[in-house]
């Protein structure tokens, strides 16, 4: 278990570049993946469909993220602190991410946390995944979302290999 992502939705190319400028990497290598997707809200709840366009940059040494959610409903439709103000149009801290191993399990349900999406993908545009010579040709990922507290969220993440 390793917490290597930070990530932020924005709504917006507008927050999207604030989020850049605020990080001095407006000019670094951000990679793009447009994923589709089902999820759920609650254990036993029907899978829904949905979609989201993702940016990752590793120039910190660490995972940074943005996203922004193209249709279907996600936990963000209920985070108080994620309300879209039209004027401002800033980037939100939406998660921090922890990628598991491939032998480990999701962590056990807690009392303290609560999960408010389940997510498994089913198509990615990113050429890490979609290239038969790359290492993660194939990849899907399932992860959880849990609401630590307001507007506090964390994501496991586990990497779901072709067989």
């Amino acid at each position: 278990m390793k917490m290597d992502q930070c990530a932020w939705l924005c709504r917006t190319g507008k927050a999207a570049q604030t989020l850049k400028e605020s990080l001095g990497l407006e000019d670094a290598d951000w990679t793009s993946d447009f994923v589709s997707y089902k999820s759920r809200f609650d254990i036993g709840e029907e899978w829904e469909p949905g979609a989201a366009q993702l940016h990752f940059c590793y120039q910190l040494g660490i995972e940074l993220e943005y996203l922004t959610f193209a249709h279907g409903r996600n936990w963000h439709d209920f985070n108080p602190m994620a309300v879209f103000d039209p004027v401002r149009d800033l980037p939100i801290l939406s998660h921090i991410g922890i990628h598991l191993e491939d032998a480990e399990e999701f962590p056990p349900d807690r009392g303290a946390i609560t999960l408010v999406q389940e997510t498994i993908t089913q198509l990615h545009t990113a050429k890490y995944l979609t290239d038969p010579q790359s290492l993660g040709f194939g990849r899907r990922y399932h992860y959880k979302i849990y609401q630590m507290g307001p507007g506090c969220y964390i994501k496991y993440i586990k990497r779901v290999h072709p067989k």
